[in-house]
């Protein structure tokens, strides 16, 4: 027996094909550095529908939502690290116009 109507499922997959054409609508678009910040926000968007309807997580119990929560904070501490290492490194030019070493 299922927890959610037909007309749940086919709202939340009527949502998703639009996110999904918007998505690749803005992706002919340049919009600078927001190109990125509006991707990953329609991706979480979309990540978030699916969870919560299609594998029911919105009507799970208390301890799976808990379970579910650490899990986005997990994952939101380790790419907070990440992004904390990629921003402090230094890049060096590649030298394009170097000649090559001479070997032993």
């Amino acid at each position: 027996m299922s927890i959610v109507s037909k007309k749940v499922y086919l709202l939340t997959f009527g949502g998703l094909v639009a996110l999904t054409l918007l998505t690749t609508g803005l992706g002919f678009l340049d919009m600078g550095p927001f190109n990125t910040i509006i991707a990953i926000l329609l991706a979480a968007t979309k990540a978030s529908l699916i969870v919560m309807f299609f594998m029911h997580a919105l009507y799970e119990t208390r301890i799976v939502r808990v379970i579910l929560a650490g899990g986005i904070i997990w994952v939101a501490i380790l790419l907070s690290l990440t992004i904390a290492d990629y921003s402090t490194r230094r890049f060096m030019p590649y030298p394009a116009n170097q000649p090559p070493v001479a070997g032993p």
